[in-house]
């Protein structure tokens, strides 16, 4: 495929740039699998989208949700 100059594109450069990344990837963090998290990130996305918020004002509301789910772990 290289010979016929068919390794190119968006997949191709995505892909090899996880293949040269592998050795250096950490885990995903487990609470990013979180439904409270997920839904605290979703909702605060949301807000600014659809204007009923500054991502200030979001960025301010996520943290403490995250605050919240974080505390609730320990």
């Amino acid at each position: 495929m290289r010979d016929a100059d068919a390794l190119t594109g968006l997949e191709w450069e995505a892909g090899d740039a996880i293949h040269r990344g592998l050795g250096s990837m950490e885990m995903i963090n487990p609470l990013l699998e979180d439904e409270d998290v997920q839904k605290a990130i979703s909702d605060a996305c949301d807000k600014c989208y659809f204007g009923r918020s500054t991502i200030e004002a979001a960025a301010a509301e996520l943290n403490d949700a995250l605050a919240k789910v974080t505390e609730a772990d320990e």
